[in-house]
């Protein structure tokens, strides 16, 4: 079981640009009428044209295999899923110009994933070999997981949340490092003051050789 180390947690801003590396494979829904269900059919080469377009631009079409992109946050969101959605309940989160937003619980994402490439829920599995092979990270270089590929949410990222909460993941971590950290010092500052007590009990005893 793969698991997360939250203290590592990158928080993703909607205003940031991400790095997309195309590594030359994307799936094709093929009906199979002697099963009489779907199946995807693993492509190589280009990514198609008109098929990834974000706000009137096609952001992935034509990308050769080893080809990298800078893409908006939206383009990652639509195409692979809001990496910030969580399993239990939909969160909101805010812009740097103090815009609020919704982001969608996991299960809606993936629900949301499996139509917007045709294999809807009951072939939702599928999903994950129907996008684009791509890896994606942030400016910095940390990889991000989306729900595409991660529908069960093992890997978790922070927001800016809205004003009024002060709940989110980024701001729960922080406030756990904070502790973590109190918890030390008063732990080298009892540490300090025993070792103190037991140098004055020391210089109390009398000289070797001597009576009271």
């Amino acid at each position: 079981m793969t698991t997360f180390d939250f203290s590592d947690a990158p928080v993703i801003s909607i205003e940031d640009n991400f790095n997309l590396i195309y590594n030359g494979r994307y799936g094709r829904v093929v009906w199979d009428r002697e099963s009489n269900s779907n199946h995807v059919e693993t492509m190589k080469g280009p990514l198609p044209e008109g098929k990834f377009v974000w706000d009137g631009v096609d952001w992935l079409g034509g990308m050769n295999p080893g080809e990298k992109k800078l893409v908006p946050f939206d383009v990652v969101r639509v195409y692979f899923g809001d990496p910030r959605s969580i399993m239990t309940a939909g969160q909101r989160f805010e812009d740097r110009k103090g815009k609020v937003g919704d982001i969608a619980p996991r299960p809606e994402e993936t629900r949301r994933l499996s139509v917007l490439y045709g294999v809807y829920d009951t072939d939702a599995h599928l999903v994950k070999d129907m996008v684009p092979d791509v890896a994606i990270s942030t400016a910095d270089g940390t990889s991000v997981i989306c729900p595409a590929t991660d529908p069960s949410g093992k890997f978790i990222y922070g927001h800016i949340s809205e004003s009024a909460e002060s709940h989110d993941l980024a701001t729960t971590i922080e406030q756990m490092k904070m502790q973590i950290r109190l918890l030390e010092e008063q732990a080298k500052a009892e540490a300090k003051k025993g070792s103190n007590n037991g140098a004055d009990v020391k210089d109390d005893q009398p000289p070797r050789g001597s009576s009271r």
